[in-house]
C-alpha cells in the first residue's frame, strides 16, 4: 500500500515536471539567448561612464577590455 502511494506521487510530480516545469524553463532560457546582446550593450553604455564617476578606481581602457571579453565569450 505504502509503495502505491510513493509510486503514484512520484508519477504525478514527474508528469508534473515534465509537463509544467520543462516547457517554462525551455522558454525562459531562449529568452534569456535572445535578450543577452541588448543586455550586454545596455551594460556598456552603463559601464561607459564609470570613469567619470570614480576616475581614481576605474580607468576606460579596463571597461573596453571587460566589455569586449563579455562579447567575445557569449555573442
Amino acid at each position: 500500500m505504502f509503495v502505491t502511494i510513493v509510486f503514484t506521487i512520484f508519477m504525478r510530480l514527474s508528469v508534473w515536471i515534465i509537463l509544467i516545469v520543462t516547457p517554462t524553463v525551455w522558454q525562459q532560457r531562449a529568452n534569456l539567448f535572445s535578450d543577452l546582446p541588448s543586455s550586454l550593450n545596455r551594460f556598456n553604455k552603463y559601464a561607459q561612464t564609470f570613469p567619470s564617476h570614480y576616475p581614481v578606481l576605474i580607468d576606460a581602457g579596463i571597461i573596453d577590455m571587460f566589455a569586449e571579453n563579455l562579447r567575445n565569450n557569449f555573442l
